[in-house]
């Protein structure tokens, strides 16, 4: 696996994770697992901006 692909995996993994923790989504959620990281991202970012707390 190139090296490019496998630090998007780790990020889409790192985010998907932190989104799960928030309660945002269920880990059993398969949608979440088929979101581009672009996607996951986003709603990372409007979980701090609505928090006002890094998670």
């Amino acid at each position: 696996m190139s090296y490019l692909r496998e630090a998007v995996e780790q990020q889409k993994k790192f985010l998907i994770n932190k989104l799960i923790q928030a309660g945002i989504y269920d880990p059993a959620d398969h949608q979440l697992y088929n979101k581009t990281i672009t996607e996951l991202e986003i709603e990372y970012k409007i979980l701090l901006e609505t928090t006002n707390n890094p998670i």
